[in-house]
């Protein structure tokens, strides 16, 4: 059997003999057994510092070595170091393991070979346990990518992430997976699929897409409305069905209400709604109540990504940049996709004071004139603001005009309303929000080619 050696280093105790020396650790479990990966791994004597034991959940991708805190290649985790030993893996160069006899260890087909040198990091009396699971709901799109991202950066997060995509052979799956990252296939129109997904996770982020592609025939079959609710609910159960601690369920308002109250007949769709890709989530938030699951309803705004997908300026017929957001003179709310994640991040790492909570976020309010001159600045030509009113953008011959025309208004008209979204409480959150305006600024290449 192969006996796995590695070399530790002592930091925090270099003055004594026996933790200056090398010595020997073994990656084996409780009783000399490997609970890491395939490998089952005996060493009866023990000469080590202390015993490390592994969630086999955690670092199957690597099969190899074990890891405490991050590990960037396959950010597996250590349940638990006996001996008080608190031992972080420092992958500097790819070192193979070896066996008994001295000879390199082979590594499983498409496995890259794993550096061996640990860093006894702490003393005597220490007892490390293992990170938490979150498992992310589309994590290849822009706020679950936000929230990987937040995990990934932050060397003391308490967490490592699961992320969940319905295709893991994707491009952008792959990518992830790259980068060290636990990738899982689940679909939200299975629940079956979701529970065997959120297996073993202490939180998960939990988002559905109302406006991924249908074709008209599936459209008629399922409508959207329909579906939304049912993968809103899957994702409910599958999350009781798994006892997962603590879920941030990315939801919206339900602006039926506010139009009510407005007096505003404007027109309805999709069976009686006015923002559907709002409403239908509002709807699900019940689900997650009366199934009793932990949860953290998470309101969000425009995000500042928008300019790129169809928010943006265009020219007009004389080579103008316009601007045609339809909010007249309101405010839009709005925040970057990385904020959204940082921010969820800080929700999981106080899950005891947000569950049961509804948090409204946003970085800032901006008008379409602000906006404009933010744009102009960084494409280096000047952008003039020139909005639709609600009637005219509900008429374009565009996909949706009426749903996302209605969405818009219901947030301008209410983007003073604290209750709505919270910048303060935003704020507190996450002290690290980039402005728009510093946003807009680092991507300002990307925007001066897309105006070319």
């Amino acid at each position: 059997m192969t006996d796995l050696r590695v070399r530790a280093t002592t930091l925090a105790r270099a003055e004594t003999q026996h933790h200056s020396a090398l010595s020997k650790l073994v990656h084996t479990g409780i009783d000399g057994f490997s609970t890491c990966c395939t490998h089952r791994l005996r060493n009866p004597s023990l000469a080590v510092e202390g015993r490390i034991r592994c969630a086999p959940r955690n670092c199957s991708p690597c099969r190899w070595e074990l890891r405490l805190g991050v590990c960037g290649l396959c950010r597996g985790v250590a349940s638990r170091v006996r001996a008080g030993l608190l031992v972080r893996l420092h992958h500097v160069n790819a070192v193979r393991p070896t066996r008994a006899d001295g000879e390199q260890a082979s590594l499983p087909v498409g496995r890259r070979p794993v550096d061996s040198k640990l860093i006894v990091a702490s003393t005597i009396g220490v007892c490390v346990e293992s990170k938490k699971v979150i498992a992310v709901v589309g994590a290849t799109g822009k706020q679950g990518g936000g929230l990987v991202d937040a995990v990934l950066t932050d060397p003391d997060s308490p967490f490592v992430v699961r992320a969940l995509t319905r295709d893991a052979s994707s491009r952008a799956a792959k990518e992830m997976a790259a980068r060290g990252v636990e990738v899982g296939e689940a679909d939200l129109d299975s629940e079956i699929s979701l529970v065997q997904a959120f297996a073993g996770a202490h939180g998960v982020f939990v988002v559905t897409d109302f406006w991924s592609p249908l074709t008209p025939e599936q459209e008629a079959v399922r409508p959207r409305t329909i579906r939304e609710f049912e993968q809103a609910t899957n994702a409910a159960r599958a999350a009781k069905a798994a006892g997962v601690s603590h879920v941030v369920w990315s939801t919206l308002e339900d602006t039926r209400p506010h139009f009510e109250r407005t007096g505003d007949a404007v027109p309805r769709v999709m069976g009686g709604y006015t923002a559907p890709h709002f409403d239908v989530k509002a709807s699900a938030d019940a689900v997650f109540a009366e199934l009793q699951v932990p949860t953290t309803f998470l309101r969000l705004p425009f995000f500042y990504e928008t300019v790129f997908l169809g928010m943006g300026p265009v020219r007009n017929e004389r080579g103008e940049l316009i601007l045609s957001i339809p909010i007249a003179d309101r405010k839009m709310t709005v925040i970057g996709a990385q904020d959204i994640g940082r921010t969820v991040h800080r929700i999981f790492k106080a899950a005891d004071h947000w569950i049961g909570e509804t948090v409204s976020i946003a970085a800032e309010h901006v008008t379409g004139a602000e906006l404009a001159a933010m744009l102009s600045a960084a494409i280096g030509e000047k952008v003039t603001y020139q909005p639709f009113s609600w009637p005219e953008f509900r008429g374009l011959d565009v996909p949706h005009a009426i749903a996302v025309s209605n969405g818009l208004q219901f947030l301008a008209e209410r983007s003073e309303d604290t209750e709505i979204r919270d910048i303060e409480l935003t704020h507190n959150l996450n002290p690290e929000l980039e402005s728009y305006e510093a946003w807009i600024g680092r991507h300002g290449a990307a925007l001066r080619a897309l105006n070319a």
